[in-house]
């Protein structure tokens, strides 16, 4: 596993289990980024399916964590 790949996961796992709404907040702003940036890198890769589907399924993840930061009454 690259450190790129691992970068993404440890910044989404803090995002994750973060209690802080303005800390959580800067960890999905920052997992997003480096997801994003993982998408392009592997976007010219063949074979890298399940990284793939990790990083969009963590995408979703961080929309609704960062919805429920800015309307907590949803969760």
């Amino acid at each position: 596993m690259s450190s790129r790949s691992t970068d993404w996961r440890k910044v989404y796992a803090s995002a994750r289990v973060e209690l802080d709404p303005a800390r959580q907040a800067e960890l999905c702003k920052q997992a997003r980024r480096l997801v994003q940036h993982r998408l392009v890198e592997l976007a010219s890769l063949d074979g890298i399916v399940g990284e793939r589907n990790e990083l969009e399924e963590a995408l979703r993840d961080l929309f609704v964590i960062e919805l429920g930061i800015q309307k907590p009454d949803l969760q």
